[in-house]
């Protein structure tokens, strides 16, 4: 073969190279991008849960709603001298 032929076959084998690397660049940089918006939108929906649950807690632990369950099941505050404090 001659010197010309080796040198152009080089460069078209490297040109194929370069546009298949491109090629799978791409496809690499779609397939990040998708799992990206995938995440992002797992992380708001996670976030919209934990902003629902927060507000149920919140709800839970009122203490409107305490004392009236409190009421419901016979429980009172108690009296003076009724408490104890443990020491550490």
């Amino acid at each position: 073969m001659k010197k010309e032929n080796i040198i152009l076959t080089v460069l078209i084998f490297t040109t194929l190279f370069l546009i298949f690397y491109k090629i799978w660049l791409s496809v690499s940089i779609a397939d990040m991008a998708y799992d990206y918006e995938k995440i992002k939108k797992e992380i708001n929906i996670q976030q919209s849960l934990n902003r629902k649950l927060e507000a149920e807690r919140a709800f839970l632990r009122s203490p409107a709603r305490l004392k009236k369950m409190a009421s419901k099941f016979g429980f009172r505050a108690p009296k003076e001298g009724e408490v104890r404090v443990l020491a550490k």
